[in-house]
């Protein structure tokens, strides 16, 4: 599928609704990490396109947001490397974007994966 020309409202309406939609599906039937970090890098491609400014900056965030997913479903399915480079893909993305509240969750899920992994004290750094 080729990608649109232009980034519009209407591409990070729809990455939005797909974050929303597999964190629905996750939560009822389990995590399903190859199917979140698939859409993760798809919707990373809406990245590259020219757009309004106010727009590209909506679609960093909503793409910060999908990699956030994909990562607490690879880090739900013990798969701690795939979980921890969705998380710092996030950070970077929030921290480019300036949400701060996005950059927190990507520390705070960063830390949670690798407490878990065996690497307590740089969790604790990060949490």
């Amino acid at each position: 599928m080729a990608l649109p020309s232009r980034l519009t409202r209407s591409q990070v309406s729809q990455v939005e609704g797909l974050t929303r939609s597999l964190r629905d599906l996750s939560r009822a039937h389990g995590s399903n990490p190859q199917l979140s970090s698939t859409a993760a890098n798809l919707a990373t491609q809406f990245l590259d396109l020219p757009g309004a400014e106010s727009v590209k900056q909506a679609m960093i965030i909503a793409v910060a947001q999908q990699r956030l997913q994909a990562g607490w479903c690879a880090f739900d399915a013990g798969l701690y490397r795939p979980a921890l480079y969705h998380f710092a893909h996030a950070l970077e993305l929030a921290r480019r974007a300036g949400d701060a509240y996005c950059q927190a969750l990507a520390l705070s899920y960063a830390g949670l994966a690798s407490v878990e992994h065996g690497d307590p004290n740089d969790g604790l750094k990060m949490l």
